[in-house]
């Protein structure tokens, strides 16, 4: 009987193992490193684009396209001429009121585990960007800070954010924290999705599921065999 409760218990052991399983995330703050990460992926650099508001704007090919929209404020548009020498056309959230104003990414396949971006904000305003990332199935993002360069119409870098996962990416979001003045609206461009390379599928991984099930099938017997006691 000892034994039998012994095995029982280390069943249930694998099931909560199984079941609290994290993903494997890596960031990026340099794209070459990222795109050798993610070697098939989609490239965008928005400078075929012109000047205008609009609600949302869909890129890419269908079915693996991904929508842009505005946070804090309904319209957003992409422009040029606030941004390093020879950055050409950029999206952003022209509003200056909100707290968190900013843009979301939006994936349309459930298969994209790694994103890259290149980040600062307006008006020469280095101010820091939160970037909250949702994978497929977490309605809780995780949350990461990029600290951009101060950048002016000579400036010759931007700040690059890249990440990649094991779990699928379906949002992304990028805001400022509170209002202009004093803090610069996000700026996105050079925005590029993929998969990471040897990357297992979006779900959970059968060995992860034959170890839940295994220890539900011992959790049952163990419950089962009490009640005959």
């Amino acid at each position: 009987m000892r034994h039998l409760r012994s095995f029982l218990l280390t069943g249930l052991a694998l099931a909560i193992a199984a079941g609290s399983a994290t993903a494997a995330t890596t960031t990026y703050t340099d794209r070459g490193t990222w795109n050798l990460a993610v070697p098939v992926r989609t490239d965008l650099n928005f400078n075929s684009l012109s000047g205008a508001f609009v609600s949302s704007l869909t890129q890419g090919t269908s079915p693996d396209q991904v929508t842009f929209a505005g946070i804090g404020f309904t319209f957003f548009y992409d422009g040029t001429g606030y941004g390093p020498s020879g950055t050409g056309r950029y999206l952003t959230n022209d509003y200056y009121g909100s707290a968190n104003a900013g843009l979301s990414a939006t994936q349309s396949l459930s298969s994209v585990t790694g994103f890259g971006v290149d980040l600062w904000t307006f008006d020469n305003q280095a101010m820091p960007i939160t970037v909250n990332v949702y994978n497929v199935g977490s309605p809780t993002p995780t949350t990461y800070t990029v600290n951009p360069v101060a950048v002016s119409n000579l400036s010759t870098s931007v700040t690059f954010f890249g990440y990649t996962s094991d779990l699928a990416v379906q949002k992304v979001e990028f805001t400022t924290t509170g209002s202009r003045p004093p803090n610069g609206r996000v700026i996105l461009d050079n925005y590029s999705w993929g998969q990471l390379t040897g990357a297992p599928e979006p779900t959970e991984t059968p060995e992860s599921a034959t170890l839940g099930y295994v220890g539900l099938g011992l959790l049952g017997l163990l419950l089962s065999k009490r009640k005959c006691l």
